[in-house]
């Protein structure tokens, strides 16, 4: 589901402001705005898989570094 609210506006600044209150790039909300719903969807699909393939990669680098030898006997591969 996307969040239709319309971004506040800092008074100060001018700047525009996202739901959680941070300064947000004009450029990205007129970006996001043209996008049509399949478009954004398709988009908000591949971001998302980036972010989990990050995730996913920083989790098993820290695994690795907590717990080596623990780690390369769960990673092998039996021998034929």
């Amino acid at each position: 589901m996307t969040d239709t609210t319309a971004a506040a506006v800092n008074p100060e600044t001018e700047a525009a402001l996202g739901l959680d209150g941070l300064p947000v790039d004009p450029a990205l909300i007129a970006d996001a705005a043209a996008l049509e719903p399949a478009a954004a969807a398709a988009r908000h699909a591949a971001t998302t898989s980036s972010v989990t393939r990050g995730l996913l990669s920083v989790t098993t680098r820290a695994r690795a570094a907590s717990s080596p030898q623990r780690f390369r006997k769960s990673r092998r591969v039996a021998s034929p």
